[in-house]
């Protein structure tokens, strides 16, 4: 999931990619985000997900 996240995406966005459940999802996402790894800026009702610096470095990609 983390790699999905080269780009910013909301958990729904990821649920449907990944086909799984929001709350799966949303499982994985809180995991990521209390390592550090990705960060989450609401935008009206939704929330956007994208990598932190700490986040683009364990995927090997570097940060936008």
């Amino acid at each position: 999931m983390l790699h999905e996240l080269e780009r910013p995406a909301t958990s729904t966005e990821l649920a449907l990619h990944f086909s799984q459940s929001l709350g799966t999802v949303g499982g994985h996402l809180a995991v990521l985000r209390d390592a550090g790894l990705i960060s989450g800026t609401r935008v009206g009702r939704r929330v956007v997900n994208r990598r932190t610096g700490a986040g683009d470095l364990l995927a090997g990609r570097p940060a936008p």
